[in-house]
């Protein structure tokens, strides 16, 4: 008897189309994937195969899938606006967590200065709304407390109100415990710890929505961090702290930003420059 996971979730082969056979066989594959190494029950699965059906089954992208992303962004920008191979939009619910958790990590990134494997192992009890501060574990298990911005805090506070509680309650109906208390702040839609190649993937795409260059990295934005602070006068024994940095010398890395923003400075406005 076929698999009852596996039939609901496979999408229809087209015959003569190679491109789209690939493309059938990619999605089966990752299916096997999720069912087999993942341990996802049924439910989550045919949801997953229901999705990746639609998208096998869009024309602009059955032909040209695994050349680029850029089929993919195309389908799920037509997705987003209402314009699926269904003619209905995701709903509102779920693009709303979706940019609130994409936005609640870009923030807190930029706002603390983090490690990208800092943000990711942080622990929902360690951000304090009202003392605008998250305390973060560094390199060698050194603990350090990190000043938060307003406007990291609100989207930081919007993620924890209405995405991480629905994302649990998600897991949990899948047959996932909620943890008691704690747990991993960031999280997946299927209420497990955010992976470093996951939000790598969110900066990433980030980046290119903004119009911004491909070498954009987690780390581009720790960097502009420091370097903001060193521009705006901050003193840099007080960057080395906020960084975690055991040694004066790689704060120092980021100086040269700031003398090269002094000279242009000084280049445009002074009258002998």
């Amino acid at each position: 008897m076929p698999d009852p996971e596996r039939v609901a979730a496979k999408p229809a082969l087209r015959s003569g189309d190679p491109a789209k056979g690939r493309l059938d066989a990619a999605i089966e594959s990752y299916l096997v994937y999720l069912r087999v190494e993942r341990g996802l029950s049924a439910a989550t699965l045919q949801a997953y195969g229901g999705d990746l059906a639609a998208f096998a089954a869009d024309p602009v992208v059955a032909s040209d899938w695994d050349h680029s992303a850029e089929p993919a962004t195309r389908y799920l920008s037509r997705s987003a606006a209402g314009r699926g191979p269904a003619g209905r939009p995701p709903r509102s619910t779920s693009l709303r967590r979706r940019a609130a958790s994409i936005r609640a990590l870009l923030e807190l990134l930029y706002a603390a200065g983090l490690r990208i494997s800092e943000a990711l192992n942080l622990e929902r009890q360690v951000l304090a709304i009202e003392g605008s501060y998250v305390r973060v574990i560094g390199k060698g298990n050194k603990e350090r407390l990190v000043p938060v911005g307003d406007v990291a805090l609100d989207w930081l506070a919007r993620y924890l109100d209405e995405v991480r509680p629905a994302w649990l309650a998600a897991a949990a109906e899948e047959g996932g415990l909620e943890p008691a208390r704690g747990g991993p702040f960031f999280l997946t839609a299927r209420g497990h710890r955010l992976g470093r190649q996951a939000a790598w993937t969110i900066v990433k795409r980030a980046a290119r929505r903004a119009g911004l260059s491909n070498r954009v990295t987690p780390h581009t934005l720790r960097h502009s961090f420091a370097s903001h602070l060193l521009e705006g006068g901050a003193d840099l024994r007080i960057v080395q702290e906020l960084l975690g940095h055991a040694s004066i010398s790689t704060t120092q890395l980021y100086t040269h930003i700031s003398g090269e923003r002094i000279r242009e400075v000084y280049a445009r406005a002074h009258p002998r420059a």
